[in-house]
């Protein structure tokens, strides 16, 4: 969760060097994929000279984040056996192995929750609510929750809303 973090504000501002100076960030799907790569290294080279060489430092330190994300990810695939409960909760939309894994680990046995609702509540997934004289006022998501179990669950949400063509968009 660090390491993703973290590989998300290098990109941000890898990107943030390219605006900042003009040189267009589009051009591929995905910026940080293959072909956005190539295209990145050559915009790269219309930054000034010092801007360049940061921006290629941040590219060296994101090539060095995936492989170290790569390395956690293969290290969970040896501690984490598939379970009937892992295949269950990997059918949810957007839950993959390492979020499934995470998911279940914090919840732990679903049936210690009364309901649904207090698991969210748990998980951080509920809006504070504030009510006096018969208005009702919804607020923030809560910040003293299960943290790995709000990120899991963001983190599927937001891979159900970049999937194309899909009902629950």
């Amino acid at each position: 969760m660090v390491l993703v973090g973290q590989r998300t504000k290098i990109k941000n501002r890898i990107l943030a060097n390219l605006a900042k100076y003009g040189a267009p960030s589009g051009g591929a799907s995905d910026m940080f994929g293959v072909r956005g790569r190539v295209l990145l290294r050559k915009r790269a080279d219309e930054l000034p000279p010092e801007t360049r060489y940061a921006t290629e430092r941040l590219m060296e330190e994101l090539d060095h984040l995936d492989e170290e994300i790569q390395g956690f990810q293969e290290r969970m695939a040896e501690l984490f056996q598939p379970t009937r409960q892992l295949e269950l909760i990997e059918t949810l939309p957007g839950v993959g192995f390492i979020l499934g894994v995470v998911i279940l680990t914090e919840v732990g046995d679903v049936e210690r929750f009364p309901s649904s609702s207090h698991l969210a509540s748990y998980a951080g997934m509920t809006p504070r609510v504030h009510a006096s004289g018969g208005r009702v006022r919804y607020g923030s998501t809560r910040s003293d929750v299960n943290r790995y179990l709000k990120w899991a669950y963001t983190e599927a949400a937001n891979a159900v809303t970049r999937m194309l063509d899909t009902h629950m968009k």
